[in-house]
């Protein structure tokens, strides 16, 4: 029951290794980073285990679910891990770019499979199939715009870019807390099922477009 769970953010971080090293990328740096998300991962999960009961939601407010989701799930390890990553290394910028999909394909590998099975006492379709995909599409569309972003700036077009970059970026990391959102408090049935096709063909088309030089 739990082996695309489990196994979902895995073999797509072992794809992805597989296909940078083709492109002549130093495999030691994505393994190392891949056991650095592993590890804070590992340590956040455990302190939640000890010191919170629950990673449950109780709450009745649409809202205030999507906001504990947005920033506890997605804000928080987003931004201070990428943070640490962004000025304790001494790497270049397009460098530390490219760690961010071992580090955070690799904590979400660990934390989204506790997350669920620590909180569900029924599983669900949902929460079985469809979070860890979404999830791994979010990685996958914050790199391609972080990396779409480092192109722009390096060609000097950075600043007719970002606009939009910025709004894309935004959608990516709120696509999946309204998902969760909608599916917690079961609001119009399917809307999350809606929502989560929505976040798939925008995720599609994002990719086509960054392949393409068409995003921006």
């Amino acid at each position: 029951m739990f082996i695309f769970l489990i196994c979902a953010l895995p073999l797509l971080s072992i794809y992805l290794f597989r296909k940078k090293t083709q492109q002549n990328t130093q495999p030691r740096f994505y393994l190392l980073f891949s056991s650095c998300g592993f590890m804070v991962a590992a340590l956040l999960c455990t302190y939640y285990s000890l010191f919170s009961f629950s990673t449950a939601i109780s709450t009745a407010s649409f809202l205030q679910a999507f906001m504990y989701i947005l920033i506890r799930k997605i804000l928080l390890p987003q931004l201070l891990c990428s943070v640490v990553i962004y000025f304790l290394l001494t790497i270049p910028i397009k460098n530390k770019i490219e760690l961010y999909l071992p580090f955070f394909l690799a904590f979400y590998a660990v934390y989204v499979p506790y997350d669920v099975i620590m909180v569900a006492e029924i599983f669900s379709f949902y929460q079985l199939f469809c979070k860890p995909l979404v999830y791994g599409l979010m990685i996958l569309c914050c790199y391609t715009l972080l990396t779409t972003l480092y192109k722009r700036q390096e060609s000097g077009d950075v600043k007719r870019a970002l606009p939009k970059i910025v709004v894309l970026f935004v959608l990516s990391v709120i696509f999946p807390a309204l998902i969760e959102a909608l599916w917690i408090e079961n609001i119009l049935h399917i809307g999350w099922a809606v929502v989560f096709a929505g976040y798939i063909i925008f995720s599609v088309m994002l990719f086509l477009q960054s392949k393409t030089n068409e995003m921006v």
